[in-house]
């Protein structure tokens, strides 16, 4: 669902250009790793922002399409084709806390096996 400003207003050709755009910027951010707080951070929007590109609720500007295609190492163009691959899923959530060893921290008192 669009946003409810837009709903009204949008054309299937722009629905689909969105849509596009949102699987395209999954791929390639899954393909770097790259969490949705990094490339927003990269890009200068807010986390929910890119969120809502992802899902295709928002329209992004000419300038926010360069960036994010600056950000993650591509062209432009190359956001807006159709799509051959699956997204890579990004694990979200924060990571755990490790020692230099990479070892978690809190894990003092267990024995290694």
């Amino acid at each position: 669902m669009l946003l409810s400003h837009m709903e009204a207003t949008t054309t299937p050709q722009q629905k689909a250009a969105r849509l596009r755009l949102a699987r395209n910027l999954k791929l390639w951010r899954g393909k770097l790793g790259m969490s949705q707080e990094v490339l927003a951070g990269r890009v200068g929007l807010h986390p929910n922002h890119i969120g809502q590109i992802e899902r295709g609720l928002a329209n992004v500007t000419l300038d926010n399409l360069v960036s994010l295609a600056n950000a993650l190492g591509v062209q432009e163009s190359h956001l807006l084709e159709e799509p051959t691959e699956q997204p890579v899923r990004i694990k979200a959530g924060r990571k755990k806390k490790t020692d230099a060893a990479g070892e978690p921290l809190g894990n003092a008192n267990k024995s290694k096996i």
